[in-house]
């Protein structure tokens, strides 16, 4: 969401870190380059025709980090999600790597309104090691 990119990018300039955060059709993003990281958060939970559309763009993702590059992949943590993220790493060609998979802990919480909820995520972390 745009407040989400925006309050992402307000932490980071507070922390000295040049972030870009880009709210776009995912189906039809285009790339304008190669990237130090790539983060997708909530990715692989579409309708199963929209899958295959998905994991399009975990490829076109993984081919636009630079060398030494970071892809952080976060799924919810269900059967359904975990299961297609795992296929996709299985099937990592050189020069990715999976370097770190992990479930975390996700807290939403809207001062505004008092509302919170609490969920897990399942966490990848791929690097490029060198260019293709």
């Amino acid at each position: 969401s745009r407040v989400g990119i925006a309050q992402m990018e307000a932490r980071a300039a507070a922390r000295g870190l040049a972030v870009t955060g880009v709210v776009a059709d995912m189906h039809a993003y285009d790339f304008p380059g190669d990237f130090d990281a790539i983060v997708m958060d909530s990715i692989l939970h579409f309708e199963k025709q929209d899958q295959a559309r998905e994991l399009a763009l975990l490829d076109q993702a993984k081919r636009h980090l630079k060398p030494g590059g970071l892809l952080f992949l976060f799924v919810h943590r269900t059967k359904r999600q975990e299961a297609i993220l795992q296929g996709w790493l299985a099937e990592l060609p050189a020069p990715y790597q999976l370097i770190e998979q992990r479930y975390i802990d996700y807290v939403y919480e809207e001062q505004t309104s008092g509302f919170r909820s609490q969920f897990q995520y399942c966490m990848a972390v791929v690097q490029r090691l060198e260019r293709e």
